[in-house]
């Protein structure tokens, strides 16, 4: 079962990761929009 610990968590984690993407577009204009769709990440982050 998922403890409220866990959902915190997961919570920072998410809002971590997207305000590295909103920095990444701060700082590329040239790469989409990705944080909005939520969808991948992964391409930012290699």
């Amino acid at each position: 079962s998922i403890t409220v610990l866990d959902l915190f968590k997961t919570m920072i984690r998410n809002a971590k990761r997207c305000q590295f993407v909103r920095l990444l577009e701060r700082h590329c204009p040239i790469h989409p929009a990705i944080s909005s769709q939520n969808q991948s990440h992964e391409h930012v982050l290699k």
